[in-house]
C-alpha cells in the first residue's frame, strides 16, 4: 500500500490518501516536494522512533512497526543549520488478524481546523497591511504627480 503525503510551504505535511487500508509487509509512503537527502522520522504509539531516508520522494516502514497513533516528521539531518521541517498528519494504526489497519488520524480534526483559521487570519491582515502600503504609496503617487503633466 502506498500513502501520499505533500509537504508545504507552512511546514506541514497534508495526507492526500485518505482511505483505509490493510497491509501486511511493507507501508510506503510517498512526499511530495520533499527536498533531498530528507528524512523521515516515524514515531508510532509505544514512542518507538525509526528513521527512513527518503528515496525519490518514498520511504518504506514495516507493518509492524505501525501501533496506535504513529507521527510522521520529514527533516534535513544532514547537518544544515535551521534545516526545515514538516509536521505531517498522523495515522491510527490498528492490528488486526493477519495484518494492520491503518488509516489517517482523524481525532486532530478539530485542532486543525482552528489552526487553519488561525493562519487564514493572518493572511487576512496580511493583505490587508498590503493594501494600506499600496494606498499610501498610491496617494503619495498622486501628489508627486498632480503638478505635471503625464501624457
Amino acid at each position: 500500500m502506498k500513502m501520499e503525503y505533500r509537504l508545504l510551504d507552512s511546514g506541514k505535511g497534508i495526507m492526500l490518501t485518505r482511505q483505509p487500508e490493510f497491509i501486511s509487509g511493507d507501508l510506503y509512503i510517498s512526499f511530495t516536494d520533499a527536498p533531498d537527502g530528507a528524512t523521515a522520522i516515524i514515531v508510532n504509539g509505544q514512542k518507538d522512533s525509526l528513521y527512513r531516508e527518503i528515496k525519490d520522494g518514498v520511504c518504506g516502514v514495516p507493518a509492524a512497526f505501525l501501533t496506535g497513533d504513529v507521527s510522521i516528521v520529514v527533516t534535513l539531518l544532514n547537518g544544515t543549520v535551521n534545516a526545515p521541517k514538516w509536521t505531517c498528519e498522523g495515522i491510527k494504526a490498528s492490528n488486526t488478524k493477519g495484518g494492520i489497519f491503518v488509516r489517517p488520524n482523524d481525532g486532530d480534526i478539530p485542532q486543525q481546523i482552528a489552526e487553519t483559521r488561525v493562519e487564514m487570519q493572518e493572511i487576512r491582515n496580511d493583505i490587508k497591511m498590503l493594501f494600506d502600503k499600496y494606498s499610501g504609496l498610491e496617494t503619495k503617487l498622486n501628489k508627486l504627480l498632480e503638478g505635471y503633466d503625464v501624457t
